[in-house]
C-alpha cells in the first residue's frame, strides 16, 4: 500500500521535465505491477495530469475532453511532451527577442519603421490617371464661403 500512496503523492516539481516526473511515475507503476496491484490506465492518465503546472491547464482541459478509448497512458503523455516542447520553444524565442530589443539603442530602432516619403507624390488610379491628392475642407470652412458675399 505504501507504493500506491506513492504513486498518488507523486508530484512534478517545479522546473522540472515533464520526461523526469513521467520516469518517477513509471518506476513506481512499475513496482506496482510486480507487486501484482497494477494501475490502471486511466488512474496513470490522470495522474501524469494531476499536478502538471498551470501553464499546461489548457492542455488538460483538451485531454479531458477525449472519449475513453482516447485516454490512454502513451497518447496522454504524448500531447502533454508535446505541449512541453511549444512552451519551452515559446519561452526561448520570448527570451531571444528581448536580448535583441535590449541589445538596440533606441535611435536605431526609433528609424528603422520611418521611410522617407515624397510630398509631391501623385496618386495613381487604376485607370491610369493621376490625380492630386485633395484636403477634406472642415464643415466650418464650407460655411464661411457660403456665406460671405461675393466681391
Amino acid at each position: 500500500m505504501a507504493l500506491k500512496h506513492e504513486f498518488f503523492s507523486t508530484v512534478i516539481e517545479p522546473d522540472e521535465s515533464i520526461g523526469l516526473y513521467v520516469s518517477k511515475l513509471s518506476r513506481i507503476i512499475e513496482q506496482l505491477r510486480e507487486a501484482s496491484h497494477p494501475v490502471e490506465d486511466m488512474d496513470q492518465c490522470f495522474q501524469l495530469l494531476r499536478y502538471l503546472p498551470t501553464e499546461y491547464e489548457n492542455i488538460v482541459q483538451t485531454v479531458y475532453r477525449w472519449e475513453n478509448r482516447n485516454f490512454k497512458f502513451p497518447k496522454v503523455l504524448d500531447e502533454i511532451l508535446a505541449e512541453e516542447a511549444i512552451l519551452r520553444q515559446r519561452k526561448d524565442d520570448q527570451v531571444a527577442v528581448s536580448m535583441v530589443s535590449k541589445a538596440k539603442p533606441d535611435l536605431e530602432r526609433s528609424h528603422i519603421s520611418r521611410s522617407s516619403r515624397s510630398s509631391s507624390k501623385k496618386n495613381k488610379f487604376k485607370s491610369g490617371h493621376s490625380k492630386k491628392p485633395s484636403r477634406k475642407k472642415s464643415p466650418r470652412t464650407l460655411f464661411r464661403i457660403v456665406t460671405q458675399a461675393p466681391n
